[in-house]
């Protein structure tokens, strides 16, 4: 076997198309894999806070976005509720409200909005 092999590259048109190409989708699948937050609110620790309401806030929020869980029948509601909320603290919120239950096969789900306590304004 020859220990002195040399590779050589010729970087035509086509060929430093193709790596630039390949740089930006490679740049482009990076991207997304960071935190749950919306960027505005920090994440918070699973086991944060949270009200968990059924009907909208009464006090001023900011909307950040659908949360959902999804949990077997032989696990309690405020545990599935618990759920929920962690998922509400992944975005950084403390209040998930217009919380529902929609009964499914082998299942149930609560779904809910998730939002951050804002000051008065």
């Amino acid at each position: 076997m020859n220990a002195n092999v040399k590779l050589s590259f010729v970087a035509g048109p086509a060929s430093v198309a193709a790596l630039a190409l390949l740089g930006i989708v490679s740049g482009a699948a990076g991207c997304g894999g960071g935190s749950a937050s919306n960027g505005k609110w920090p994440p918070l620790p699973p086991g944060c806070p949270v009200q968990v309401l059924r009907e909208a806030p009464t006090g001023p929020t900011e909307n950040i976005g659908p949360v959902s869980a999804s949990c077997s029948p032989d696990i309690a509601q405020p545990a599935c509720e618990r759920t929920l909320a962690d998922q509400t603290c992944k975005l950084g919120g403390d209040v998930v409200w217009g919380v529902t239950r929609i009964d499914e096969a082998g299942k149930y789900r609560l779904f809910g909005r998730a939002a951050h306590t804002t000051a008065a304004k």
